[in-house]
């Protein structure tokens, strides 16, 4: 206890002291301390040589203000410069690392205020960054890489002084004699400082010395070079690079050590660019190729991923027939090259692959497009039978279109009853005709069993499913036991029996459709095959092996025979017939056709097979590279490479599209397709968020034909991968035709449901991409399916969504203004009115407000027409209960309503109610609404009050 009373009267003695020093002094616990009563130069003088180092380095980070502070006394200048020197020179590394970081802010201070620091940068800050690259502490070592950098990059180290003091330190650094760190991070510092000092220099001293450490015993100098290899090639040149740089490359591809190779993977792109094509093409190309078949799978790993990167490297406008142009505000666009006048849609117009469930909203696109080309070729080529085949079967069935089948070149279909319902009947009485009429022939079902036997067989519809039925007479015992079972599956005799009367029905009305075009072919003079004799159609009718089927080929002039061979019919392959010189068959599901007379006058449509396996090769880059390109969806790359080459693949695919032009697409066409249905949806992703940029590379009839249907599955995929679609939404869709454009009109909608309701951002985007497509559609069809989706918006519980639809709503207004349709701008004025005015919740008559005030500022219609439809509605707020719909009302009517001069006009007939309605609200009990009600001048109440707390 007597020690605690000791302790009480010792607090209470302390205590006492600072009572009678406030009352005296006058200078409580909040007194300034003399070091505030220094001056900066003062204070960097009396702690530069402290004994704390926390002080040192106090006054090391106020250096820069210091030195500001004494520009204008030439004095007090040496003497801040004098101690920044002595600071450089402590033996505390924090201390010195602390003023490296000053000295780049310096340099440029001074070189900003030249005529007080003439010859400050030479003679004390440039030495000072030498001295520091040889320190021995390694944090002071990489500040004074870094201050160097920057005195560089802002020009503030002349050419001179560069080559006398600075290059010959980053040389020594690197030789041999040097620590291993020091060397390592010599290398590093000059492949940095080779691009700001140019390439005399890099050439002079660099070059030399960078050659020799290529080939270093340590693998970290190797490595360091390979990672660095880009940088320097870049600076010397392709004359340099080719002859000095590459041999020293190729070697370090080849090293031994695998993290070498993989620098040199990494850095191939840089490389790739500065040297010519042909060595690129040539020499780099199968260097790369080891890379990518290395025995270190990362190795392996990242050549892949520079995969793509290097490939854009071959890009060539000359052949390519694409170029990129990079305009001055930062947008780059691609255009086609003027020398090379490709034409696409020839290119094209053999090898439409659509999926058989075309979405609805497309078809009719599909189908103008597609009778449009296909009138085109039999215009040229004047095939006046198969023309005139084409028109007798396709009248009946003009109207029964289906994109499916007007695009491959259907199967034919036998009904089987038991088998298919009423479908299957349908069909098989149809698709006969629809081959006719869509593929200019006529296909029969005519193969032969295995053993040179015949069997009758019934195709499912839009199947490769068959029944074999057997016919005992012509068939070997063997056969006959095989197709006796066959007929047990597929439903017995009586299913064999109606196979045959469906096919003699079918038969027997394509030899009268064939009779009749013969008819008129000989009144029109021409003259129609002869027929063969028997032994000749049995030569034609001899059975082809391809594979695993067999092929039968018949003249459309022995129809009438066809007749008595049809109950043997029993395979899957179907038989060409020959329409003068031409044969199509069907092997295997496969469409192949023939042509037995001049190759010079083969049309277009004869040369489809020709067409696929040529236009598999290109001349662009190295084929080998494209293999291995087109290989990244492999599979087993994922487990034998990396898991997430998938997405490397999908991120370089803009650039290899550009590289290969529009012409060479179908190289990748089936990558995309499996990039894109891809079960990883960061593939998937990556494709949406680029899909408006391959739109752009491909144009618009690749785009509607290969794109759009891959376009339309993102629609329906994961949020994650909805927003790359949506995020560039405009962009696409203005690529396309506007009939195709304005089906997804309807579609917007789907964006307003999301996996996870609170993902706003989702809704941003949604509502920033609907001000830009309201330029691309008519007025009428912005306020039939946008404007009921801004409205939405409008109502959103996120203020960002919501101001964002304000702006919407104010561009559909213009929009609408713009026609003059008396129809439309009442339906707009209405919907906001009910929806927001006379809304029964706070929130919808505050956004009102907002609503008007966005109007206004975005002068989405004239002052005069914004009083009659919207200013009644606005006034009447007045009367609110809610103090912050009158808030808002307040500044609306101060700051955007009363500095128009059209409403400050006492001619104007709302001038009254509108003054009235201001008096209500300066007198309103609310504090906060009688301060933003008399912030405007205009106003009679103005008075400059303080804001409310």
């Amino acid at each position: 206890m007597a020690d605690l009373s000791l302790l009480g009267d010792t607090f209470d003695g302390d205590l006492g002291e600072f009572e009678d020093e406030g009352e005296e002094g006058g200078m409580g616990l909040d007194s300034q301390t003399s070091d505030d009563l220094l001056s900066p130069l003062q204070k960097l003088q009396k702690y530069v040589d402290n004994d704390n180092t926390f002080n040192r380095q106090m006054v090391a980070r106020n250096l820069l203000d210091t030195i500001r502070s004494v520009c204008d006394n030439p004095e007090e200048r040496d003497a801040g410069l004098e101690c920044m020197a002595r600071l450089s020179d402590d033996i505390e590394p924090l201390v010195r690392a602390e003023v490296m970081e000053q000295i780049p802010h310096i340099a440029m201070l001074c070189q900003e205020n030249k005529m007080f620091f003439p010859d400050t940068i030479q003679e004390y800050i440039l030495p000072t960054v030498v001295r520091y690259l040889t320190d021995n502490h390694n944090q002071v070592r990489k500040t004074s890489q870094a201050a160097l950098l920057v005195l560089l990059e802002q020009d503030l180290i002349e050419r001179a002084d560069m080559e006398e003091h600075v290059c010959p330190v980053i040389i020594q650094l690197s030789c041999e004699d040097s620590s291993d760190d020091y060397r390592t991070e010599a290398v590093a510092l000059m492949s940095k400082v080779a691009p700001l000092v140019g390439k005399e220099i890099t050439w002079r001293l660099f070059l030399p010395q960078f050659t020799e450490l290529c080939s270093d015993s340590l693998f970290h100098i190797r490595k360091v070079c390979a990672a660095n290899f880009g940088d320097i090639c870049n600076v010397v040149g392709e004359e340099a690079t080719e002859e000095m740089l590459l041999p020293k490359f190729e070697a370090l591809c080849e090293d031994s050590v695998w993290g070498v190779r993989k620098a040199c993977a990494e850095c191939f792109m840089a490389v790739s660019w500065a040297v010519t094509r042909d060595v690129r093409k040539i020499r780099l190309s199968p260097l790369f190729v080891k890379l990518l078949c290395d025995q270190s799978r990362w190795v392996r790993m990242a050549a892949f991923q520079a995969l793509g990167p290097f490939i854009s490297t071959f890009a060539d406008p000359a052949i390519s027939g694409i170029q990129v142009i990079y305009n001055a505000d930062g947008t780059v666009q691609i255009a086609s090259v003027e020398d090379m006048e490709v034409d696409e849609s020839a290119r094209t117009s053999a090898e439409v692959h659509l999926s058989q469930d075309v979405p609805a909203n497309e078809e009719d696109v599909i189908m103008e497009s597609g009778v449009t080309r296909l009138k085109r070729e039999f215009e040229e080529k004047e095939y006046e039978a198969v023309g005139k085949l084409e028109v007798s079967l396709g009248k009946e069935e003009e109207s029964e279109f289906n994109s499916f089948v007007f695009w491959r070149n259907p199967v034919p279909v036998i009904a089987v009853d038991g088998g298919s319902s009423e479908g299957s009947d349908s069909e098989g009485e149809q698709r006969p005709s629809d081959a006719a009429a869509n593929d200019s022939n006529t296909q029969l079902s005519l193969p032969t069993g295995p053993g040179g036997g015949t069997q009758q067989e019934g195709t499912l519809p839009d199947s490769g499913i068959s029944s074999p039925v057997a016919d005992s007479a012509d068939a070997k015992p063997e056969e006959a036991s095989q197709n006796t079972d066959s007929n047990q599956v597929n439903g017995g005799g009586g299913d064999a029996t109606a196979v045959e009367q469906n096919l003699n029905e079918d038969i027997k009305d394509l030899v009268t459709t064939i009779s009749s075009i013969n008819l008129d072919e000989k009144q029109e003079g021409v003259t129609p095959p002869e027929k063969p004799e028997r032994s000749e159609l049995a030569n034609d009718d001899a059975a082809t092996e391809n594979g695993n089927g067999k092929v039968l080929k018949a003249a459309v002039n022995e129809a009438n025979d066809l007749t008595e061979t049809a109950p043997q019919i029993g395979s899957t392959q179907v038989i060409g017939q020959r329409l003068d010189e031409k044969t199509l068959t069907f092997v295997n599901g496969i469409v192949e056709e023939e042509w037995s007379g001049n190759g010079a006058n083969r049309p277009p449509q004869e040369e489809d097979s020709e067409e696929d396996e040529q236009s598999l090769f290109q001349d662009v880059i190295p084929v080998e590279l494209l293999d291995l390109y087109l290989s990244m969806t492999d599979p087993s790359r994922a487990t034998t490479v990396d898991s997430e080459i998938a997405c490397h693949c999908a991120f370089s695919l803009p650039g290899v599209a550009l590289t290969l032009g529009r012409h060479n697409w179908k190289c990748l066409k089936l990558v995309y397709d499996t990039l894109a249905s891809d079960m990883q949806w960061k593939v998937r992703r990556t494709l949406a968020f680029s899909i408006h940029e391959m739109a752009l590379i491909l144009g618009d009839e690749i785009t509607t034909l290969d794109l759009v249907p891959i376009f339309n599955g993102f629609l329906r995929d994961l949020d994650e991968v909805r927003i790359g679609v949506l995020k560039h939404f405009a962009d696409f869709t203005k690529l396309l035709k506007p009939e195709l454009r304005r089906q997804y009109l309807t579609r917007m909608t789907d964006f307003l449901t999301t996996d996870n309701q609170r993902n706003w951002r989702f809704r941003l985007e949604l509502a920033e991409q609907l001000v830009l497509l309201c330029d691309l559609f008519d007025p009428s069809d912005v306020c039939e399916h946008l404007f009921p989706i801004a409205l939405t918006l409008a109502g959103d519980r996120v203020a960002d969504v919501r101001f964002t639809a304000y702006k919407l709503l104010g561009v559909i207004f213009k929009k609408v203004n713009v026609t003059n349709n008396a129809t439309l701008q009442r339906g707009f004025v209405n919907d906001i009115i009910t929806k927001f005015a006379h809304s029964p919740r706070w929130f919808g008559r505050q956004t009102y407000v907002h609503l008007c005030q966005k109007l206004l500022d975005e002068q989405s219609m004239d002052p005069e027409m914004f009083a009659q439809h919207f200013l009644p509605s606005l006034l009447e707020l007045t009367d609110d209960s809610i103090p912050n719909v009158k808030i808002t009302l307040s500044k609306t009517l101060t700051q955007y309503v009363l500095p128009i001069e059209y409403f400050r006009c006492r001619d104007n007939a709302y001038h009254e109610q509108l003054m009235q309605a201001l008096q209500q609200l300066q007198n309103d009990e609310d504090r906060d609404v009688r301060y933003f009600a008399s912030l405007s001048p205009y106003a009679a109440g103005y008075t400059e009050l303080e804001p409310p707390v």
